[in-house]
């Protein structure tokens, strides 16, 4: 993968989960729909009940030894944790603008290593 391939996965991501102008519930199903499409094994998806249309409520994803968790409640929650062997050792409260740009730029390294990532990025360029 060259630069502008590496520039294409974080410009994507960027521009797909852009929090600007959207209301909360409907940038946790995007977050939600992008990790499910690029990496499926490694996103958990909680949603809730049918009789609540089945929206989804939490996003985690772990890439490297970092875990992206966004909830939404009352209002959208978002965090970045270190996990070294399946133990956090910190957990940061971020802002939903900085949790997308530390996910996208992680998206790009993985997508680097990992060619299914790299190809669902491509298909969402589109």
């Amino acid at each position: 993968m060259d630069a502008d391939d590496d520039r294409l996965g974080f410009e994507v991501v960027t521009r797909v989960l852009s929090a600007e102008g959207r209301e909360a519930r409907g940038l946790l199903e995007e977050v939600a729909r992008l990790l499910e499409a690029v990496l499926p094994d490694q996103c958990e998806v909680e949603r809730g009940s049918r009789l609540r249309g089945r929206k989804v409520e939490a996003v985690r994803v772990e890439i490297g030894d970092r875990r992206f968790e966004m909830t939404c409640g009352a209002h959208i929650a978002a965090s970045i944790s270190n996990v070294v062997r399946g133990v956090v050792l910190k957990t940061d409260d971020v802002s939903v603008d900085a949790w997308i740009t530390q996910l996208a730029e992680a998206l790009s390294r993985e997508a680097e290593r990992n060619s299914a990532a790299r190809a669902a990025l491509a298909r969402l360029a589109l």
